[in-house]
């Protein structure tokens, strides 16, 4: 059977972790456990010297498997990024609506930038402008600007409240319906 790896990123504490949270506790997608690597030098072994924190789930919508990951956002956790974004088909990007977290919102996007380059603007990206719940958030057309001087006009973007759940599901099947799409159009281009 068919498995994809879709990867939720942006800045720390944007709304990552509780997205997936959300999928795994309240959609019934959810394959085995929800595991939360806490890593840090307190750590023991590997996942130590690593200075990890990272959420993986299976998840499982008909007979395709999605691997769900998310990943730390701060600054140290750069080459722990650059691991679980190795072989991701999809990305989903939560971007913290708050003014405060403007600039930590762009250089996670220049991140990816430099990361994937010109492939980027070919994969599946959704954004969800996270915590939109919260008085003084910039707007879709802040954010929409932002993506266009980046060239990604490939992004799909949603407002969302993941504590709530809201738009979760939809950014997610958003991401894994894209993700499909694309491996069809190149097997059978």
């Amino acid at each position: 059977s068919l498995v994809f790896k879709i990867v939720y990123v942006g800045p720390s504490l944007s709304g990552k972790t509780t997205s997936i949270q959300y999928l795994y506790n309240n959609e019934d997608i959810a394959v085995g456990k929800l595991v939360s690597i806490k890593g840090g030098s307190g750590a023991k072994g590997a996942m130590g010297q690593f200075g990890g924190f990272f959420d993986r789930m299976m998840a499982k919508v008909g007979n395709v498997t999605f691997q769900i990951y998310t990943v730390a956002g701060m600054k140290q956790h750069a080459q722990l990024r650059k691991v679980i974004l190795k072989g991701v088909d999809g990305l989903i990007f939560v971007w913290d609506s708050q003014r405060a977290a403007w600039k930590d919102n762009i250089e996670a996007i220049n991140e990816l930038i430099s990361m994937f380059k010109s492939k980027l603007l070919k994969m599946p990206f959704i954004v969800m402008i996270n915590k939109v719940d919260l008085p003084g958030g910039v707007s879709v057309k802040d954010v929409e600007e932002v993506l266009h001087k980046a060239k990604l006009t490939n992004a799909i973007v949603l407002e969302s409240v993941a504590i709530e759940g809201t738009n979760v599901r939809k950014a997610f099947d958003l991401c894994a319906k894209s993700v499909l799409k694309q491996y069809l159009n190149q097997t059978y281009a």
